[in-house]
């Protein structure tokens, strides 16, 4: 399934309307691998992502909410505090009503009317209430970033894992291949080779093959020189067949030795 097309599914059935575009792909990302085969998915595909929005939605509605009380009541206080000191600077003023014509007086004045200008407006503490509400929920360490954070970890790791056990599973068939195919009669310089090799989870493993002959042959060669036995069962490297026709051969003789050993223990029992 394309990117584009899971994240209006899970628009369509999240329901929910208070959630950014961002945390949509962020989310999608995070699942996407589970939506690769169409084939596959199902209702309870989506189950897991539609659970977090969800999560994500009624979180953010708790903070923004808890967000504009404070802002409101925050900006109640200070609207109390400033009348009553308005009604102290009126006081003030009657005293001293003579230093409404000084002009160091007027110049205080107006930069008392300054400063009131800049002060935020109900609207502009509410929207800084908003913003430090959804940072403290989206944000890294906030609880929706924690949670996105969890599952991308979760997800990351459960690829690995995969990953980790077709590369295990490739060394597996390596070794099967030198041992059982090729005859090797060295599995600890097999084993050697084969942890020597840099192996990822789109190897070639016909190229692969080639690579642990070479490492496996040089091995033996640096562990055990120019022996006459050779690498392999049967000689230095023969083919397939010489080596399969060598196995029979030993144990066939094996065999042979076996019935000799059973007919002359019957002979002796019966000479007894």
């Amino acid at each position: 399934m394309e990117k584009n097309l899971l994240i209006e599914n899970l628009k369509t059935k999240a329901g929910v309307d208070n959630l950014s575009d961002r945390t949509f792909d962020e989310v999608a990302t995070v699942f996407l691998p589970q939506f690769a085969d169409d084939e596959k998915i199902t209702d309870d595909s989506y189950a897991l992502p539609i659970q977090m929005l969800k999560t994500m939605s009624g979180q953010l509605r708790h903070e923004v909410a808890d967000g504009i009380t404070k802002g409101k009541t925050q900006w109640e206080t200070e609207q109390k505090t400033a009348q009553q000191k308005a009604i102290e600077d009126a006081i003030a003023a009657a005293k001293v009503e003579w230093e409404k014509n000084n002009p160091q007086n007027q110049q205080q004045q107006q930069s008392q009317q300054q400063q009131q200008q800049q002060e935020p407006s109900l609207e502009e503490k509410i929207a800084t209430a908003v913003a430090k509400a959804m940072e403290s929920v989206t944000g890294e360490e906030g609880s929706i970033g924690k949670l996105t954070k969890r599952f991308t970890d979760y997800i990351a790791k459960t690829e690995q894992e995969k990953k980790d056990a077709h590369v295990n599973k490739i060394r597996e068939d390596l070794k099967s291949y030198l041992l059982d195919e090729r005859f090797a009669d060295r599995e600890p310089v097999v084993n050697l080779a084969i942890k020597d090799m840099e192996i990822k989870e789109d190897s070639d493993f016909d190229k692969l093959k080639i690579e642990v002959e070479k490492k496996y042959e040089k091995l033996y060669k640096d562990f055990y020189g120019d022996s006459g036995s050779g690498p392999y069962a049967g000689g230095a490297g023969g083919g397939t067949n010489t080596n399969k026709e060598f196995e029979n051969f030993i144990k066939q003789r094996k065999a042979d030795a076996e019935a000799a050993a059973k007919e002359a223990e019957e002979l002796e029992k019966h000479m007894m």
